[in-house]
């Protein structure tokens, strides 16, 4: 009897050994978890967009060199344009200035990120900077109107690096409050991305502590590019004042647009987004241009009444709006890279046209040197 009591007791101090154990390397697990989810959720640093353990790719540089100059610059200037790749490339402010006097910068980034993004970098431009004259909102018509076979407002997924795409992070780490959504926003997947996020800047925090050498990511080659890094093709495009010329007099591929929804209609996103720069324009006292980008003529015909309808709008109710005209610009193949991109050639028409237009609505005495397009 007292052997089987002995024995007995013995088992009962192995399990709860066991379960003591267990719970203690859950308890460190999730408390590791825990810790390395904060880093990553809460990581402060200058190009908090970025992960630190790869290169950024092309579309990460595009979005965050417009928003770290307007984080960072306090350079003055008359005009600014925002936008997306078509504004990005198709409006040079050097030419510009020589053109009109004026300085300007361009705040243009892609598509994909969305109007939000171009919001949200123009405010963060204003809050450090003093308010230009007018702000030039440049967009490509085709970004404007709903199609057929298009059911994500903002276009392609762009490289999915956390619980969401390129423009969610953007928002996340830039937007409003509203807009930095919980680790669990999208359940275990963000919460995995914060966590693995926190132990790469934890590891990269360590080796620097300890003397190691960490490889500066923003050196190393952009994915998209072969000899590019974040660093020099951030100097270069601060040094041509945010402007992006593509390469060559022509793209490689041929852009189609997709079919309008029948009957055309303005997306409700861009709709909103436009509204927003108006009513900022009408709170920050600048003049609001909207100018959209040129397209090819080998994509005409297309919407002829109801992009021009939706401006004429926007006109009426917000008396600080302009709108550039014609609405639609069609431009020859020749001085087009692609369907809704410019090259040289067509860079230096439309910043001519767009100069003519800002002067013509700021007022000044000094006729513009632009040709007419």
């Amino acid at each position: 009897m007292l052997v089987s009591v002995t024995r007995r007791r013995g088992g009962r101090q192995r399990i709860l050994s066991t379960l003591l154990a267990t719970g203690c390397a859950l308890a460190t697990y999730s408390l590791l978890c825990s810790f390395f989810t904060c880093i990553g959720a809460n990581y402060e640093g200058p190009l908090r967009l970025l992960e630190p353990y790869r290169p950024p790719t092309s579309d990460e540089a595009a979005g965050l060199i417009p928003i770290e100059y307007a984080l960072t610059s306090d350079a003055a200037n008359d005009i600014i344009f925002v936008g997306d790749s078509a504004c990005r490339s198709g409006l040079d402010p050097l030419l510009f200035e020589s053109l009109t006097g004026l300085r300007s910068y361009n705040l243009g980034s892609f598509g994909s990120l969305g109007i939000s993004a171009y919001f949200v970098t123009l405010e963060a431009y204003l809050a450090h900077h003093s308010t230009p004259r007018v702000v030039v909102l440049c967009v490509s018509p085709t970004a404007i109107l709903n199609v057929r076979s298009d059911p994500d407002p903002y276009g392609a997924a762009i490289q999915i690096t956390t619980a969401g795409t390129l423009y969610e992070r953007f928002l996340r780490v830039y937007g409003p409050p509203s807009q930095r959504r919980s680790v669990f926003a999208d359940g275990t997947a963000s919460l995995r991305y914060f966590m693995n996020r926190g132990m790469a800047i934890s590891k990269s925090a360590a080796a620097t502590h300890l003397g190691g050498k960490v490889p500066d990511r923003l050196d190393e080659p952009l994915y998209g590019f072969a000899n590019e890094s974040y660093n020099t093709l951030r100097d270069k495009t601060i040094k041509r004042r945010g402007f992006f010329p593509l390469p060559r007099d022509h793209g490689a591929g041929v852009t189609i647009f997709l079919p309008l929804a029948e009957p055309h209609s303005v997306i409700t996103w861009m709709n909103d987004g436009v509204r927003e720069f108006a009513k900022l324009a009408r709170s920050h006292h600048f003049r609001l241009l909207i100018r959209l980008a040129p397209l090819s003529h080998n994509q005409a015909p297309w919407d002829s009444e109801c992009i021009p309808a939706w401006l004429k709008g926007l006109e009426t109710e917000f008396p600080g709006v302009s709108v550039s005209r014609p609405e639609i610009l069609w431009y020859d193949p020749e001085v087009c890279w692609d369907s809704i991109h410019l090259n040289a050639r067509g860079v230096e028409q439309f910043t001519a046209k767009t100069a003519k237009d800002v002067v013509s609505l700021v007022g000044l005495a000094k006729a513009a040197k632009a040709q007419p397009e």
